[in-house]
């Protein structure tokens, strides 16, 4: 045993059930090694489950996770998680930082992803952002489309700046729930 009986964690076996219940609701929002911190009931009317900022337990790093638990929501995260696994190390793409795709629930991890050039430039950018960004956004679905991939629902809703310092002048495409692999 790695611990002696005074060691235990529940103190002593009366305590070991009141132990177990309240860690499993207290970790009801840990997935993996990541934290869910807040969810956004808002978003998962957009984009059929919950959706979450949260961080890395490890590294304390932001991550963005996508939950679902439903067979429709569960059925679009895994195939959400395999376009983004056949994207890996495509600029402008978000990264999946982990997933875990299970009967009954999926929960998908990425980077996250925040408009703060817009934000910080009052709600209005200049025309040579715009026309850098457009640039860019290009260059992203070329590189998707030559992978014989379709995104199926680009909108102002799933183009995200970039969220680190050395990312804010990059576009990013998010939302890969309708995309289709072209065989």
């Amino acid at each position: 045993m790695p611990w002696g009986k005074s060691e235990m964690p529940w103190g002593n076996s009366k305590n070991l059930f009141t132990f177990f219940i309240s860690s499993s609701i207290a970790s009801s929002n840990v997935y993996g090694d990541y934290e869910a911190l807040m969810f956004i009931p808002g978003l998962a009317e957009v984009y059929l489950e919950v959706i979450a900022p949260g961080r890395s337990m490890t590294t304390e790093r932001a991550i963005f996770l996508k939950i679902g638990s439903t067979p429709a929501r569960v059925a679009s995260l895994s195939a959400e998680e395999q376009i983004l696994c056949d994207l890996v190390g495509l600029p402008g793409v978000l990264q999946l930082l982990w997933s875990e795709i299970a009967p009954g629930h999926a929960v998908v991890a990425t980077e996250p992803m925040l408009g703060t050039i817009y934000d910080q430039a009052g709600r209005q950018l200049a025309l040579d952002l715009i026309l850098s960004l457009a640039d860019q956004l290009l260059s992203r679905l070329g590189l998707i489309h030559s992978r014989s991939i379709s995104h199926g629902n680009v909108t102002p809703h799933v183009l995200a700046m970039g969220g680190e310092s050395w990312q804010t002048r990059q576009i990013f495409i998010t939302d890969f729930q309708r995309a289709k692999k072209n065989r």
